[in-house]
Parts: C-alpha cells; structure tokens; sequence
C-alpha cells in the first residue's frame, strides 16, 4: 500500500513539473470500408501532451467523432412482420466518445516548427447513429432501424503531423477489431496549441 501511495505522489510531482500542452483539434473524418462509399464526416475534441522529455511525451484527451457510409448492395430485412428485399442500400451514421491515450514523438525541423508522430490505442463509447434502408422505390421510401454496434469498445490508432508555430495539421488512422461499421476512419486533424 505505501508503495502505491508514494508511486500517486511522484506521478502527481511529475506531472505538475512538467510543462503540460494542450490542443483544440478539429477535421473530418472518413471511414474506410471495402463494400461501402465513404461520406465525410467530422471529429472535434481536445489533446493533452504530457512530456516525458523534449522529444517524448504521453497523449491522451477527449475526443467526439462522427462517421458515415453508404453501402449498395441487395439485403432482406423483416420489416413490420414481413420479409422486405432493399436493393438500393443503406446508410449507416455513427457517433463515438473516444479517450485517446499514445506516446508520441515530436522531432524539430526548425526553432518554430516540429514534425510528430504518435502510436496508441484508445477507448470508445457509442453516442448514437442510425441505419437508413433504401427501398427499391426511390429515396422517398425510408426504413429507420435502430443502430448495431457494441456500446463500448476500442482500437488502435496512429498518426503524424506538423506543428508550426502554434497551428498543428496533421492526419490519424483508427482501427477497431471489435464489431463497429466501420472498423477503419481516417481522420484530418487541424488545431491550435493553447
């Protein structure tokens, strides 16, 4: 037990000496699926970079993404108590809560600018979204479901970017093994350092 309590009091010391960033990142996102059309979609939320020195650091945040495809091909789905064949698709939206959490590198091209890479995993829960089934009719003929995917869940992810002066730009790959549609989004990220 004391060894838990004086490990809580040195990684509290480390983090108050250390010069803590903190980033407001925004961009789209685009999922990535074999069968499916990809419509843009959009991730906002923030990054903290906690240096373990003035090349490596610890990152992790907060972070909201939404995701969209759009899928043609035939599938039968038991609507109102009868088999009905959509052959025209569907349209999936989703909604993620993620918590990040990396070590990342940054390497100095210049005084004001710096080349980044980070490797991790995160974990996410789901929001929300929907799946809209296109009948054979037309577009006007919609069937709203409610939305698989697994409540909670995670992945990995990878990125790289540029920071210059205070603006960051950059771009990061997500991939979930668990039963998500879709399992890979890339994201753009544009942000500013506090």
């Amino acid at each position: 037990m004391k060894k838990i309590i004086l490990s809580i009091f040195l990684s509290i010391s480390l983090i108050v000496n250390a010069q803590v960033d903190c980033y407001i990142l925004g961009g789209t996102s685009h999922a990535i699926n074999l069968y499916d059309l990809t419509q843009p979609g959009f991730n906002f939320g923030a990054v903290i970079n906690l240096p373990f020195s003035k090349t490596w650091s610890f990152q992790t945040g907060l972070n909201y993404n939404f995701v969209s495809t759009d899928s043609d091909w035939p599938t039968s789905e038991l609507v109102v108590d009868k088999m009905v064949s959509f052959d025209s698709g569907v349209i999936y939206n989703y909604s993620f809560i993620e918590l990040p959490a990396s070590i990342a590198i940054g390497i100095k091209l210049s005084e004001r600018s710096k080349l980044k890479f980070n490797l991790g995993g995160y974990f996410s829960v789901f929001t929300g979204g929907k799946s809209l089934y296109r009948s054979p009719e037309g577009f006007s003929k919609y069937v709203l479901l409610a939305t698989w995917t697994d409540p909670v869940g995670g992945g990995f992810l990878v990125g790289t970017g540029f920071e210059i002066n205070k603006i960051y730009v950059g771009m990061e790959v997500n991939y979930s093994p668990e039963s998500y549609n879709p399992n890979t989004v890339i994201k753009t990220k544009f942000g500013i350092k506090l």
